[in-house]
């Protein structure tokens, strides 16, 4: 047995390798075909899940399903902006290019 003393900022931590199950999903990889090339201004792209799909990915509510495209778009610096809602359909998570609109905002 070793005995050690250190600062608690130095403690190794266990990175996360699990793919969050959403972006397993067959609508990310066309939707990620789509983002790679590229949004015009004001188009979205929208993925539509419906009830039974949610629970098959074992997702309960709209910000733990949009949070890992959302964690995506940050990570790449993509300029778009992520929003869930609940339609008719079911859950709806757009990935939006709103420049004209925030050019709008800004004036």
């Amino acid at each position: 047995m070793a005995v050690r003393v250190g600062v608690l900022n130095e403690l190794p931590k266990r990175k996360k390798r699990v793919i969050p199950r959403i972006l397993q999903t067959e609508e990310w990889k066309i939707a990620l075909n789509k983002l790679a090339e590229g949004l015009k201004p004001m188009e979205y792209i929208a993925l539509i899940f419906t009830p039974e799909e949610l629970a098959r990915y074992q997702y309960s509510s709209i910000k733990s399903a949009a949070r890992p495209i959302k964690a995506h778009v940050r990570k790449y610096h993509l300029p778009y902006t992520v929003q869930g809602v609940h339609t008719d359909e079911g859950l709806t998570i757009r990935i939006m290019n709103d420049v004209a609109r925030a050019s709008k905002k800004a004036v």
